[in-house]
C-alpha cells in the first residue's frame, strides 16, 4: 500500500507541473473542444482537412498543403499534374468516399473513421468505384484513415488485403506530422497558422498524443515489478472509485430533497442495487465496465399519487438516459382511470410547457478519452455546492409541475 501511495504522490506532482505549463501557454484552450466538435467526423475533421487539401480553399495557398499531403501522408511522389480534389464523393452504389484526389497519374480514395463503424463491404466497394473511374492507366490507391492506424474490418474489406490492396494511415502520426509541416510553411499568416495549430491540438486531445510527457514520465518511474503491480491496482479500481462517488452524489441529492419536500413526495432510486456483484453498492441504477460505459440511466425518482382526483405526478433526475452524458429531468402526469381525449390533450399541453434545461451539470462518463470529467466532485466544497444546486433545481421543477397541473385540472 505504501508503494501505491508513493507512486500516486509522484504522479500528482507531475500532473501539477504539466497543468502549470498548460496554463502559461494557453494549451487548455481549444475552439473545437469549446464547441463540442472534437469527434464530429463530417462537420469537423472531414471539413477541415478538405479545406486544407483543396487548392481552391480559403487559405489562398493554392496546392501547397495538398502536395505536402500527397507526399508526406500518402507517400506518393510521381503523381503528375493535379486535376481535382473532392469530398463526400458519391459512388454508383449511393455511398460516399470521404476524399478523392485525382491526378494525371493517380486516382486516390481515402476513407476516414473517427468513431463510426465500417459498413458492409464499404472499402471493397470504394476500390471497385475507383477502378470504374480509372482513365489512361492511372494508378489506383485506396487509404484507410483512423485515429491510430487500425485495419479495416473483414466485413468492409471482403477480399481486400492491407498493404497490398489498401494502405493504413493515422491521425496520431501521419495527419499530425503533416499539420506540423503546414504550420512551418506559414511564416506570415497568423490567423491561418493559429487555426491549424488549434486543429493539431485537437488531434492531440482525441488521440491522447498530448500525454506524451506523462507517458515518458511514467516510463522513467516504473522500473520494477512492484511499480507495475501498483499501477495495475490503481487502474482496476478506477471505475469503482467513480461509481462510489456517483452513489454518494445521488444520496446527497436525496437527502437534500427530503429536507425540502418532507413527506409530500416519495423519493426512491430507480433500482436498488448494482447488477455487477463486484460493484454491489445499493441504490444506483448503472453497471460499470472497466471502460466506464453506461448500460442504463440512473438517478432518483419522485412520485405523488393524488388520490382524490386519480391524478399521478412523477419527476425524475436521470443521468445516462439514451446515452446522454448529462443530467436530464423528466416528468409525467396522467389520469389513472381516464381515456378521455380532452384530459389527455391537456396533459400533453402540460408536458409541452415545461423545459428541462439543467444548470447543475456534472460528467460521470469515465471512458478513457473523456477530458471533461467533473473531477471537482472529489473536492468537498464543490461536491456540497453542486448537489445542493441540483436539489434546488429539481425542487423548482416540482413546484412548476404542480402549478401548471392545478391550472390544467381546472380547465378539464
Amino acid at each position: 500500500m505504501e508503494h501505491i501511495k508513493q507512486l500516486v504522490s509522484l504522479v500528482k506532482e507531475k500532473i501539477a507541473e504539466i497543468e502549470v505549463e498548460k496554463h502559461k501557454t494557453y494549451k487548455n484552450f481549444n475552439i473545437f473542444s469549446i464547441l463540442k466538435m472534437e469527434r464530429k467526423e463530417v462537420e469537423t475533421h472531414s471539413a477541415f482537412i478538405y479545406e486544407l487539401i483543396n487548392p481552391k480553399g480559403s487559405h489562398n495557398q493554392n496546392d501547397l498543403f495538398l502536395k505536402l499531403f500527397i507526399e508526406k501522408v500518402l507517400e506518393l511522389y510521381d503523381y503528375g499534374h493535379i486535376i481535382k480534389v473532392t469530398r463526400e464523393d458519391p459512388t454508383i452504389e449511393n455511398r460516399r468516399i470521404d476524399f478523392v484526389i485525382e491526378t494525371q497519374k493517380s486516382l486516390i480514395g481515402i476513407e476516414m473513421k473517427i468513431e463510426a463503424g465500417d459498413q458492409f463491404e464499404q472499402l471493397h466497394s470504394y476500390k471497385e468505384e475507383l477502378k470504374i473511374r480509372q482513365v489512361n492507366n492511372q494508378n489506383i490507391f485506396l487509404y484507410y484513415l483512423t485515429l491510430f492506424g487500425d485495419y479495416a474490418s473483414n466485413e468492409s474489406c471482403k477480399t481486400l488485403q492491407p498493404i497490398h490492396d489498401y494502405k493504413i494511415i493515422s491521425f496520431y502520426n501521419n495527419i499530425y506530422e503533416w499539420l506540423t509541416l503546414c504550420i512551418d510553411k506559414l511564416d506570415n499568416s497568423a490567423p491561418l497558422k493559429e487555426a491549424i495549430i488549434q486543429y493539431q491540438n485537437l488531434i492531440k486531445i482525441i488521440t491522447n498524443k498530448g500525454n506524451k510527457e506523462m507517458e515518458d514520465f511514467l516510463d522513467n518511474i516504473t522500473n520494477n515489478i512492484y511499480d507495475i503491480k501498483a499501477m495495475n491496482i490503481i487502474a482496476e479500481n478506477y471505475s469503482l472509485i467513480w461509481a462510489k462517488k456517483e452513489i454518494e452524489f445521488w444520496e446527497k441529492v436525496e437527502n437534500n430533497l427530503s429536507k425540502m419536500i418532507g413527506d409530500k413526495y416519495s423519493i426512491t432510486y430507480l433500482t436498488e442495487f448494482f447488477e455487477n456483484e463486484k460493484l454491489s453498492y445499493n441504490k444506483l441504477n448503472a453497471v460499470r465496465t472497466k471502460s466506464g460505459k453506461i448500460r442504463q440511466a440512473f438517478g432518483i425518482y419522485l412520485e405523488k399519487d393524488i388520490q382524490k382526483t386519480n391524478y399521478y405526478l412523477s419527476i425524475s433526475a436521470l443521468y445516462g438516459l439514451y446515452n446522454n452524458k448529462e443530467i436530464k429531468i423528466n416528468f409525467n402526469i396522467y389520469h389513472n382511470q381516464s381515456d378521455n381525449e380532452k384530459t389527455n390533450k391537456n396533459i400533453r399541453s402540460l408536458q409541452d410547457k415545461i423545459s428541462t434545461t439543467i444548470v447543475s451539470q456534472v460528467n460521470f462518463y469515465h471512458y478513457k478519452d473523456n477530458d471533461n470529467l467533473t473531477y471537482e466532485l472529489f473536492d468537498e466544497d464543490f461536491f456540497t455546492t453542486i448537489t445542493y444546486e441540483l436539489s434546488k433545481e429539481i425542487f423548482s421543477y416540482l413546484k412548476l409541475v404542480e402549478k401548471i397541473y392545478e391550472k390544467i385540472v381546472k380547465e378539464i
